[in-house]
């Protein structure tokens, strides 16, 4: 996307809704307040059909004998974990979308919300199945970082494939610009880059740790715009993270235009993974560090396929790397037709079969040293630019 070839879908204050392909990108500005009467009214009939489908239909209106309980556990959990900014936000977007702050919370806490079904009913402790891949030095042909993430979950995100969004704040406040991809109606940050340059994503780590969860604590996604909003440099995101003690088990996966790392992000630790070879880094759902004393275990998710995949694709481009080959690597399959294993960590809806149940649900590359991504949702859209230097504010 540049600003050239892209039509405004829509303006609202300072807010712009541009349509960009089959992904639609919002360019938020002013303070938080404002920028969330933004997000509201320019993205409402989406934001309000999320909520029926993720919400309503197949969280409320299937489990009706426990949401009031659930409900009033996540609302306080939620809502006490959010710094004022966040909450300024949800105040604004619930004046303009049609929602109630209430409503908008339990919006984006929906996979919060379906890890606690998935867990009281029994489900594997895999909850997610997302792979990371970020390659520089030796391995790129300018020696830049390029980084490459797939969100893998359940089968139903297929329905929310028209409602994945760039959303980019600019605050006034002398905050970062950040830009976070996410469904319409979520703040929260599973993925995203900011005008530092910095790119963070996170990948489930119950396969390690099992389904534990912390409800004095901040959701993770609330951390992650934390860290985008506050970090300038790697060093200062380092310290951030290790500041930090997650309300789960996670990996949050971080680069930026020159380096990448791995944090396997325990609720009573974290330690941070470095390349091996220097140059070449993949993640999956496995805490690979051998100082945790555990040994990595066969999963549902095939975390450690997809880790090896990864790794054996890099070493294969070892020297090419640029986007179009990162897009290649990213494109490369679990399964083969026939069911087998294939050589790359990406899973088409058709090829879910047995135990797997986590199809790739959407795909990012990351360029940070240009702040440019590439977003794709396989059989919805093809990999789509958003250049985010000209969409972040110069203020």
């Amino acid at each position: 996307m540049t600003l050239e070839n892209s039509a405004v879908k829509k303006t609202f204050e300072k807010g712009k809704l541009y349509e960009n392909g089959k992904i639609n990108v919002a360019v938020l500005e002013g303070n938080y307040y404002e920028m969330g009467r933004q997000y509201g009214e320019l993205l409402k009939d989406e934001i309000m059909e999320f909520y029926k489908i993720a919400i309503e239909s197949k969280i409320i209106n299937t489990n009706s004998s426990i949401i009031g309980q659930l409900k009033g556990f996540i609302l306080q959990m939620a809502w006490s974990g959010y710094p004022q900014r966040q909450k300024e936000i949800f105040r604004g977007m619930s004046q303009t979308s049609g929602l109630s702050v209430d409503q908008l919370v339990l919006l984006d806490q929906n996979v919060v919300i379906t890890h606690i079904l998935m867990a009281s009913s029994g489900m594997p402790q895999v909850l997610d199945a997302c792979s990371f891949i970020a390659a520089w030095a030796d391995y790129t042909k300018d020696g830049k970082v390029i980084c490459g993430r797939n969100l893998d979950w359940l089968p139903a995100l297929k329905d929310y494939a028209r409602f994945l969004t760039v959303i980019v704040f600019n605050p006034t406040d002398g905050s970062n610009s950040v830009a976070t991809i996410i469904y319409a109606g979520m703040v929260g940050v599973v993925s995203g880059i900011n005008d530092k340059g910095l790119f963070i994503e996170t990948n489930d780590g119950t396969a390690t740790m099992g389904n534990v969860a912390y409800g004095n604590r901040a959701a993770c996604s609330v951390e992650m715009l934390n860290f985008l909003l506050d970090a300038d440099t790697m060093d200062c995101l380092d310290t951030m993270i290790n500041s930090t003690r997650s309300n789960c088990p996670i990996i949050v996966n971080a680069a930026d235009a020159n380096i990448s790392y791995s944090y396997e992000s325990a609720p009573h630790d974290t330690r941070k993974r470095s390349a091996n070879p220097y140059g070449l880094l993949a993640s999956t759902n496995q805490y690979l560090l051998p100082s945790w004393g555990t040994i990595p275990m066969p999963d549902p998710a095939l975390s450690l396929e997809r880790y090896n995949n990864l790794m054996v694709l890099g070493n294969e481009y070892k020297g090419t790397i640029d986007i179009e080959v990162m897009k290649k690597i990213m494109d490369a399959s679990l399964f083969e037709e026939d069911g087998s294993l294939g050589k790359g960590a990406t899973v088409l809806y058709r090829h879910i079969k047995g135990n797997f149940k986590y199809p790739t649900v959407h795909q990012i590359i990351a360029s940070p040293a240009d702040k440019k991504i590439w977003v794709k949702v396989p059989e919805y859209s093809d990999w789509t630019l958003v250049d985010l230097e000209v969409l972040f504010s110069k203020s």
